[in-house]
C-alpha cells in the first residue's frame, strides 16, 4: 500500500472496509427500523409487561443509532483522507511535472548550444583549411619565385659571361698585348707591380 503510494480508501483493503462499513450501516438501518415496528406494536398493545423490553428496545435504538453516527463520521474521516492523499498526489504529479519540464528544457538547450558549437567547430575548420591552402599557395608562389630567380639569376650570369668574353675578344682584337689583371688600390697609393 505505501509502495504503490495509495491512501487507504483507494487500496483492495481500503475499499473492503469501505464496503464493509456500508454492509454494516445497511445491518444497523434495517435492524432500526425492525426495532421501530416492533416497538410500535408493543406500544399499541399497551402492555405493562412489555414496558421493559420497549425500554430495552429504546436503548438498542439509540445504541444503534450510536453506531450510525460512528459510521458516519469514520466514512467521512476516510473521504477527508482520501481527498487529502489525493491532493498530495496531485500537487506532487504537478511539481514531478513541472521539473521534467525543466529538465526538457534545459536538455533542449544544451543541444541548442551543442549544435552552435559544433557550427563554430566546422567555421574554424573551414577557416583553418583556406589557411593552410593560402599558405600553401603562397609557399609554392615563393618557390616559383625562387626557382625564377634561380634562373633568371643564372641567365645574367651566363649573359654576362658571355659579354665578359665578347668584350676580351673584342679587346684582344684591338690590342695584342694580353691585359693583366689590375690589382685592387689600397686608399690614396697606387701601388704598381716591380
Amino acid at each position: 500500500m505505501v509502495d504503490e503510494r495509495k491512501a487507504v480508501p483507494q487500496t483492495s483493503a481500503g475499499l473492503d472496509l469501505q464496503a464493509e462499513l456500508e454492509d454494516e450501516m445497511n445491518r444497523h438501518r434495517k435492524e432500526m427500523r425492525e426495532l421501530q415496528q416492533r416497538m410500535e406494536e408493543l406500544m399499541m398493545e399497551k402492555d405493562n409487561q412489555h414496558k421493559e423490553e420497549i425500554e430495552e428496545l429504546n436503548e438498542a435504538v439509540h445504541e444503534v443509532r450510536k453506531q450510525i453516527r460512528d459510521v458516519h463520521a469514520h466514512s467521512s474521516k476516510l473521504n477527508d483522507e482520501r481527498a487529502a492523499e489525493k491532493q498530495k498526489y496531485e500537487e506532487e504529479a504537478q511539481e514531478m511535472a513541472r521539473v521534467m519540464q525543466e529538465r526538457e528544457d534545459r536538455l533542449r538547450d544544451l543541444h541548442e548550444f551543442s549544435q552552435t558549437q559544433k557550427g563554430m567547430i566546422l567555421e574554424l575548420k573551414e577557416a583553418m583549411a583556406e589557411v593552410q591552402r593560402k599558405g600553401e599557395m603562397q609557399d609554392h608562389e615563393k618557390h616559383m619565385v625562387e626557382e625564377n630567380f634561380k634562373v633568371a639569376q643564372e641567365a645574367h650570369k651566363s649573359g654576362l659571361e658571355t659579354l665578359r668574353k665578347e668584350f676580351e675578344e673584342k679587346l684582344a682584337g684591338v690590342m695584342p698585348v694580353p691585359v693583366r689583371a689590375r690589382r685592387p688600390r689600397h686608399g690614396n697609393q697606387d701601388s704598381s707591380p716591380d
